[in-house]
This record gives C-alpha cells, structure tokens and sequence, in this order.
C-alpha cells in the first residue's frame, strides 16, 4: 500500500510525480476540448445557459487543469507504478472523478437556483469516465517511457 511517508521517500520523483502529471494532463485537457467543444453548446448552453458566462475565466480553468491532473497523478498513478493491475486503476479514476464532479454538480444543485439535474448525472459519468480513462493511459505511457529508458 502507498502512505503519506512513501510520498517524501520517493527516490525518483520525475518518474512518479512530473512525468505521469504531464501525460495526465496532457490526455486529460484534450479529451476534454472536444468534450466541451461539443457539449458546450449543444448540452451545456440549454441547460444551464443562464449560469455561464460569455468568456470562461482562464485563470480558473488553467488552474484547475493543473492542479486536477497533479490528484490523479500523486493519488492514483503514484501508487499504480507499484503494480497495481490498470483494471484498479481505471476503477480508482472513476471513483476520483465521480466525486470530485458530483461534490462541484451536487454543491451547484443544492445552492444555484437553475442547476439542471441532467447536469448533474451527465458530468458526474463524464467525470468518472474522463478521470479512469486519463489514468489508465497516463500510467500505460510512463511505464513505456521508463520500460525503454
């Protein structure tokens, strides 16, 4: 099992922190834009269009796609590089991910007047599935990038 102290005694950082946080967030960014690219307008925009903005704050979004994918590399691919089967993996994104999109869909519920229900089942599932799948494919690549070095 992966602690807390196994987090400052790792002896190749690159390997089990940078390299898998630029893989994750590499595939987790493009997969999804065109998500979003999408759905914005054709989901999004008819459900909650009265809640967006115009212009996405940029700020706000680059920080989450950092600090979002630098989760799942040291909560899930960390402890993934000791051997755990990429079933696993995939099972422990998609419980990441379906919590952290239910907690921001189900705040927004119970807070915002306007909030669609069909937000809520469909991000959460897209959340899930986006954060097992970035997983799986983040750890695949820094374990082919460490098998070949």
């Amino acid at each position: 099992m992966f602690t807390l102290k196994d987090l400052f005694m790792i002896e190749k950082p690159i390997k089990v922190f940078f390299i898998p946080f630029v893989f994750v967030a590499v595939i987790f960014l493009s997969i999804d834009a065109v998500w979003l690219s999408y759905a914005g307008k054709y989901f999004y925009e008819p459900n909650i269009g009265l809640l967006l903005r115009d212009e996405p704050i940029i700020w706000a979004a680059a920080l989450f796609y950092l600090f979002y994918p630098m989760g799942v590399s040291i909560l899930i691919i960390a402890p993934a590089l000791s051997k755990k089967p990429t079933g696993k993996v995939f099972w422990n994104g998609l419980i990441l991910g379906s919590m952290a999109y239910g907690t921001y869909n189900l705040t927004n519920m119970a807070v915002l007047i306007g909030w669609s229900s069909d937000v809520v089942i469909v991000d959460i599932i897209w959340g899930g599935l986006l954060t097992g799948t970035s997983s799986v494919l983040g750890l695949k690549l820094t374990e082919k990038i460490f098998k070949n070095a």
